[in-house]
C-alpha cells in the first residue's frame, strides 16, 4: 500500500490521493449499468408494460446487456442509460469522497497510535499494511458492494416509474428481521407517497433526512451502509379506481 511505503520511507502522506480512484469508478459504472438497467427493465414490465401495452426484452445473461446499451436499442431504454449517466456523475463524486475519508482517517489513527505508542516507521508501515490487508478491508468491501448494489436496482426502478405517464406511487419496504434499523422498520407501516415526494427516516442522531429512494445520495451513512431494503412502484388512481396521467391530471378509465 502506498501510504505505507511512504510512512517507511519517511515521506509525507498525501491523503486525497490514497485510493485507486479510476479503478473503482470503472467497477462502480459497471454495476450501475448492468443492475440498474436490468431492474428499470424488469419493472417496466412487471408493472407497466400490461398498462402501456409495449413489453421490453428482458436480457438474463449480463453479456447480452451489451446490446442494450448500444445506440440503436430501444428509445426508453436509452432514456433511461440517460437518466443513468447523469446520476452516476453525482454518485461516483460523492462515493470516491466518501470511501476516500474513510480510508484517509483509518490511516490517521493508525498512524497517531503508532506516535501514542513510540512505535518506528516499520512497525506504523507494517500496521498499515495489515489494517489494508486484514478482516476490516474485506468487511468495508463487502458493505459498499452491497451498498452499491442495492443502490443501483432502486435507482433502476425508479428510472423506471419516472418514465411513464401516469401519476405514480411509491412505498419503502424493508427487510423485516433482527438486522433492520429501527428507523427503516418503522417504514413498512408508512403509507404510500406520490413517487416525487421524499421518503424522510431519522439518522443515528434522530434527525431526519429525505430519500427518493433507500440508499439516496442524501441519507447518511447510518441509514445506508448494508441497507437492504427497496422501493416498490404503482400507478396512482382516482376515486373512481382510474388511472390518472402525468402532468394534466386527467384520468383514464379502464
Amino acid at each position: 500500500m502506498s501510504a505505507a511505503r511512504k510512512i517507511k520511507a519517511g515521506e509525507q502522506i498525501d491523503y486525497a490521493n490514497l485510493s485507486d480512484n479510476d479503478r473503482l469508478v470503472t467497477i462502480i459504472t459497471k454495476l450501475y449499468n448492468q443492475i440498474s438497467l436490468s431492474e428499470a427493465i424488469i419493472s417496466y414490465n412487471e408493472v407497466l408494460a400490461p398498462i402501456e401495452g409495449n413489453r421490453l426484452k428482458t436480457k438474463d445473461a449480463i453479456t447480452d446487456l451489451i446490446e442494450l446499451l448500444s445506440p440503436n436499442s430501444d428509445k426508453l431504454v436509452n432514456i433511461w442509460r440517460s437518466l443513468l449517466n447523469n446520476f452516476l456523475q453525482v454518485r461516483l463524486t460523492n462515493r470516491i469522497t466518501q470511501i476516500n475519508n474513510t480510508t484517509n482517517e483509518r490511516i490517521r489513527r493508525i498512524i497517531e497510535q503508532g506516535i501514542f505508542d513510540g512505535l518506528g516507521a516499520e512497525e506504523v508501515a507494517r500496521n498499515i499494511r495489515k489494517e489494508a490487508g486484514g478482516n476490516l478491508n474485506a468487511v468495508r468491501s463487502r458493505a459498499i458492494a452491497r451498498t452499491e448494489t442495492i443502490t443501483a436496482a432502486n435507482q433502476g426502478k425508479y428510472m423506471s416509474a419516472s418514465s411513464s405517464n401516469l401519476e405514480m406511487k411509491k412505498k419503502w419496504i424493508p427487510a423485516t428481521d433482527a438486522r433492520t434499523r429501527p428507523s427503516h422498520r418503522a417504514m413498512l407501516d408508512n403509507p404510500w407517497i406520490p413517487l416525487k415526494e421524499d421518503f424522510y427516516l431519522a439518522n443515528d442522531l434522530g434527525i431526519l433526512e429525505p430519500a427518493k429512494h433507500p440508499c439516496d445520495d442524501r441519507l447518511s451513512a447510518s441509514n445506508t451502509v448494508n441497507c437492504r431494503c427497496a422501493m416498490v412502484f404503482e400507478p396512482m388512481r382516482d376515486s373512481n379506481g382510474n388511472l390518472i396521467r402525468k402532468g394534466i391530471g386527467t384520468s383514464i378509465a379502464q
